[in-house]
């Protein structure tokens, strides 16, 4: 049963700027510079003051002989007294240049750099303000009460099924919440990002080879702050029941974001676009990617740590996102009557997913992420785990896409309905519109009542 959590109004304004500009310097020599500088005010709580129950608990647990929090958690800088500032340093310049080698438009040396802000997410400032009061409660009912299956138990009463009945017995079970401390001068994650490559023409075909990496910093995940040592006993320190508050249960998160992630890939694209004289048109792109990161394995906005005390502790592994090897190929081909043969190939490596029995890990025996799927013949020595060809045949420049997938992916410009939709001439919003509008079409068909007569 949850207990009542008093709502709270909270709000937060977010602003961006961004200047941008190109200078042809020579008939050569094009640069690109950009400026973005964004803003939030009251990304972390600004207004929040820590209370004086959390307060004490923390003082009580410093102040025990033998004891003091491990070295990575200083209370201080997560004690708030409604004076947080919010971050004002997210300026983030961007560069780019283009040399066209020869004057002619066939040889282009290109190359770029750029920092880009992320937000830290609401879920971890909500976290700090309501978890200490979000008291869940457990009462446990048979037929007589007392002991059942070593379980305190209350004796049902038919009253109980009531509000008038269940209130006086909720109000005298305990309930304990959590402490989460959001550090005073968080900062958001951030990504510095390079590439560089070089386009080449050759005929009519437009090729580009590019190398680009990238690196994340502050990444935000929760840790436990009472600890019993540096680099362990992460369950056995003093707990705020110890020192005279039962409110709160046995575990301090803290918010740490001293996680990383690096991100390298080579990309390299072919293209002919299709006309009319030749009667043929093709795009290929492979890519060789790697990405990895430590910290926590949770995704989205979970991201809890329980397996080391800090990310510095932790192994690198790969993200999951990680698929070392991707092709996209498109192609069509005109036909006698006006009819047109075009089709999108996908192959992928596939994602990696956790290996729960790996004999080579330790803290736990889990290798997060090291396993990859098996990978089947598609080719004579083209082994991939991911395969799909979809095939449309058209008349009159028509193009129809059939994507026959329970499962589709959203992402842009990496998703295969995303790729399939983009070569068909449908941009991502338009994309998710005829699917939206499908659903609706078939709900509101669904809803007419039957015609009379029908079974």
């Amino acid at each position: 049963l949850g207990a009542f959590v008093p709502p709270a109004d909270v709000d937060n304004n977010v602003i961006g700027l961004y200047a941008q500009d190109d200078w042809q310097i020579t008939d050569k020599l094009e640069l690109n510079l950009g400026l973005r500088w964004d803003y939030e005010d009251n990304a972390v709580n600004n207004d929040w003051v820590t209370p004086a129950n959390i307060r004490e608990t923390l003082t009580r647990i410093q102040a025990l002989p033998q004891y003091d929090f491990p070295a990575y958690f200083n209370p201080t800088d997560y004690i708030a007294n409604g004076d947080r500032e919010a971050f004002k340093g997210a300026f983030q310049p961007r560069f780019g240049f283009s040399y066209d080698v020869f004057g002619d438009e066939r040889t282009v040396v290109f190359g770029g750099a750029g920092r880009y802000y992320d937000r830290l997410g609401f879920n971890f400032a909500f976290d700090e303000r309501f978890k200490p009061t979000q008291f869940n409660k457990s009462i446990f009912f048979s037929r007589t009460g007392g002991m059942v299956g070593g379980q305190q138990t209350v004796a049902f009463n038919p009253t109980f099924l009531t509000a008038a009945g269940l209130d006086p017995l909720l109000a005298a079970a305990p309930g304990r919440g959590e402490i989460f401390l959001v550090k005073n001068d968080a900062e958001p994650p951030v990504t510095d990002q390079f590439n560089f490559g070089v386009r080449q023409k050759f005929g009519d075909f437009q090729t580009a080879l590019t190398f680009a990496a990238g690196n994340t910093t502050n990444l935000f995940a929760w840790y436990i702050a009472n600890a019993g040592s540096e680099t362990g006993n992460r369950f056995s320190g003093p707990t705020p029941g110890s020192v005279g508050h039962p409110e709160f249960r046995n575990l301090i998160f803290f918010g740490n974001n001293d996680a990383e992630q690096t991100f390298k890939a080579m990309y390299l694209t072919v293209d002919k676009p299709f006309d009319s004289d030749s009667g043929w048109g093709m795009q290929f792109t492979y890519t060789l990617s790697e990405a990895e990161r430590n910290g926590s394995r949770d995704g989205g906005l979970s991201a809890f740590d329980f397996d080391y005390n800090r990310p510095g502790l932790s192994p690198t592994f790969p993200t999951n996102q990680d698929e070392r090897h991707r092709i996209v190929a498109t192609g069509i081909v005109a036909l006698p009557f006006d009819f047109r043969l075009s089709g999108v190939l996908t192959l992928g490596s596939g994602l990696p997913f956790h290996q729960f029995v790996c004999p080579t890990a330790s803290n736990p025996d889990i290798c997060w992420n090291g396993g990859r799927p098996e990978r089947r013949g598609f080719f004579p020595g083209l082994n991939f785990a991911f395969r799909q060809i979809d095939l449309r045949l058209t008349k009159d420049g028509t193009v129809f896409v059939i994507e026959v997938n329970p499962l589709p992916g959203l992402t842009p410009d990496f998703s295969d309905l995303c790729v399939i939709g983009k070569v068909a001439g449908m941009d991502y919003r338009t994309l998710i519109g005829e699917i939206l509008a499908g659903s609706l079409k078939r709900f509101r068909e669904r809803k007419q009542p039957a015609a009379l007569g029908s079974i």
